[in-house]
């Protein structure tokens, strides 16, 4: 019930409002229709009181006593009736009565009447979704899928936290094909609950994982989205649209300014509103490497040497690509190849962030009396000689596979100058270092056993 004065909440049985200290005069609603039928019934009744009654003419020559007695009877009769008539009028009026009428109204297709009824129930019991729902029911019965729609917009607006509300007025609207709407609903719905009983159908900003703002290290930021859907984003702060990049996978953020902006589009079309964050990586560059020989043409084996900060580790790459977190690591010294060779040297740090890129160019010639691969095959023969090879194809008498020998890189050592090879095993498909190499002298061809060392240089013993 509610104050006919200050329009507060009472509770039911209250005579007094507590906001205000108004007196409250309860009126029970019209309905025509109950109240013929009481009428009728008090108009039957005391039709019965006039038969029982005496008439006039023989009233007279009654004792005064008797009068009295006969108008005291009347007087309880009446009230009595009245009594009845109160009784009678809460009882068809009850909300179990109402709902029941509700119900006898629709079975009958008295769709008006319903409405009729359900707009009073509306009235007397405002905060109960179920009269909201019913009225709604009864407009779609009505094939008026607006005015169902209006109730329930209405009835939200009084009743914010029933999701049965939400749940058919979505229903509808889903039917209808009409996601914009459904989504204006939920992004104006302030109960956490129901947002997330029915965001699927929502499309919110974008999700950064990482607060803008500055940073001294590489970040990953990843994008995320409230349900399924695409989200596509820009970096030099333009309007994403479903033209930009999708996002499929956490973007890395080097060292510059970068605007992000995402927006996300759900299974539904439905565009959310664009996520917007500035990052700027002041990341310290690592120092540039410095190489050693310069550029140049050598007609003696060559040691190459790297230096840098001590902090970063050093990349290169021999194919003239920029040196990357996948090349080449540096560990020691490197020996220059024969002929021509191009090295790119660069410091990078686990953050991916590269220093100035260092390129070489060197040219490697020898004296030589044979190339490599006539040094590889007398170190074959060689090694038939002294027993550890069966036969020239590297066969050897305890195992199944075989040993294979590779160019590595030449090496002076004293006055000579040597072709390294490294020994490997080969057995189907497996292939593995046995840890042996072999020095084969450029001139004379003599064979040795080679000992290489980490700064680049490498003793020799005979091969007996």
């Amino acid at each position: 019930m509610i104050c006919q004065k200050c329009g507060q909440e009472i509770e039911e049985g209250k005579l007094y409002c507590e906001a205000c200290g108004a007196e409250q005069q309860i009126v029970p609603d019209f309905d025509p229709e109950v109240e013929n039928s009481i009428l009728e019934n008090m108009s039957k009744v005391l039709e019965s009181l006039e038969d029982s009654n005496t008439s006039k003419d023989e009233l007279k020559g009654t004792s005064s006593i008797k009068g009295t007695t006969n108008r005291n009877l009347t007087f309880g009769i009446i009230a009595l009736v009245i009594v009845i008539f109160l009784i009678g009028w809460n009882t068809l009026n009850s909300v179990s009565s109402l709902e029941k009428r509700v119900t006898s109204n629709i079975e009958m297709g008295q769709y008006e009447k319903a409405l009729d009824i359900l707009f009073r129930l509306e009235k007397r019991e405002k905060h109960q979704p179920k009269w909201y729902l019913l009225t709604a029911e009864v407009y779609q019965e009505l094939e008026n899928t607006q005015e169902a729609k209006d109730h329930l917009y209405k009835a939200i607006a009084r009743i914010p936290d029933s999701d049965k509300l939400y749940q058919r007025l979505i229903g509808i609207l889903d039917k209808e094909q009409d996601y914009a709407s459904i989504n204006d609903l939920l992004l104006a719905c302030k109960e956490d609950s129901i947002v997330n009983l029915f965001q699927s159908y929502m499309a919110m900003k974008p999700i950064f994982d990482t607060p803008e703002g500055n940073y001294d290290t590489k970040i990953s930021l990843k994008l995320s989205g409230n349900t399924s859907g695409n989200i596509y984003y820009t970096m030099d702060g333009s309007v994403p649209t479903e033209d930009s990049f999708l996002y499929t996978a956490p973007l890395d953020l080097g060292k510059g300014t970068h605007t992000i902006r995402a927006v996300f589009i759900n299974e539904y079309g439905i565009k959310s509103e664009i996520a917007e964050a500035n990052y700027v990586m002041d990341i310290p560059i690592p120092a540039t490497p410095i190489i050693t020989p310069e550029n140049g043409e050598f007609n003696t084996p060559t040691l190459l040497t790297v230096e840098g900060d001590g902090e970063n580790p050093i990349y290169y790459t021999l194919d003239g690509s920029a040196p990357s977190l996948e090349s080449i690591l540096y560990t020691g010294p490197i020996s220059i190849p024969l002929g021509e060779s191009y090295y790119k040297f660069a410091a990078i740090s686990q953050e991916g962030i590269s220093s100035e890129v260092v390129s070489r160019e060197y040219m490697l010639n020898l004296k030589t009396g044979l190339n490599e691969e006539e040094a590889r095959v007398n170190l074959i023969q060689r090694l038939i000689e002294v027993g550890h090879l069966l036969d020239k194809n590297g066969a050897l008498a305890n195992r199944y596979g075989v040993f294979r020998y590779q160019y590595s890189y030449p090496v002076a050592i004293g006055e000579n100058n040597y072709y390294i090879f490294m020994e490997y095993y080969a057995e189907n498909l497996l292939r593995e270092k046995t840890g042996a190499y072999y020095a084969v002298d450029v001139l004379t061809g003599e064979k040795y056993k080679a000992y290489p060392k980490e700064d680049g240089t490498c003793e020799i013993q005979a091969l007996e």
